[in-house]
């Protein structure tokens, strides 16, 4: 993978549904050609979604600090009280280094995550937290390489979480990696990522 041939996704602020995340995210990627699928947090339930059908040509899959079940549940069921989100505003940078990232980032992730997280608005917040509270583990399987990884010191996203998906969604082949960093490992160690999707590109060739 070069860096020309890589594409962010981007799912819309409004309130939506798994399936209108999925079709957002068809309509940013060519699913007919060879392609290597990475997906962090909960983009990982979408992206498992969208390779049940339209993964035919995937050569791997890197779910990163993801989750079939609520990670979560008292401080999802917290942040998802009507009203709450929008009388605490924009998490303050403690916040975020203590939940997200690492008490070491430096300032300028913070602050890009600070910026993503004052973009959403508070009822969409609440209505995805709705959508992760609800969740069910579903069984996958698919013919292509997969890859978990989880951080170290991840607040969020436990050893349990890592365990449920490890045993519902196999690949042709399932490893699991660990990194030292937070929740949003891919944005403190990209490096770590990198390499994975390339590892996966070659096995999945």
């Amino acid at each position: 993978l070069l860096p020309d041939e890589t594409r962010a996704l981007y799912y819309p602020l409004e309130t939506s549904t798994w399936e209108d995340f999925v079709a957002a995210a068809l309509e940013q990627i060519e699913t007919e050609a060879p392609f290597v699928l990475f997906a962090e947090s909960a983009a990982g339930l979408i992206a498992l979604r969208l390779l049940a059908e339209h993964g035919a040509h995937c050569r791997g899959f890197v779910a990163c600090a993801t989750f079939l079940t609520n990670p979560a549940p008292l401080r999802t069921a917290m942040a998802a009280i009507p009203g709450l989100v929008r009388l605490l505003g924009a998490p303050p940078a403690w916040a975020i280094r203590t939940l997200l990232l690492t008490r070491e980032a430096d300032a300028a992730l913070t602050d890009q995550v600070a910026q993503a997280l004052a973009r959403v608005p508070p009822e969409t917040v609440v209505a995805r937290l709705q959508l992760v509270r609800a969740l069910e583990a579903e069984r996958y399987a698919f013919d292509f390489p997969h890859v978990y990884v989880r951080g170290e010191r991840d607040r969020i996203v436990s050893q349990r979480s890592e365990d449920e998906w490890l045993e519902h969604v196999q690949g042709s082949s399932n490893r699991a990696e660990r990194g030292s960093g937070p929740h949003l490992l891919a944005q403190e160690e990209p490096g770590l990522i990198a390499r994975l999707l390339l590892e996966l590109d070659r096995e999945g060739s």
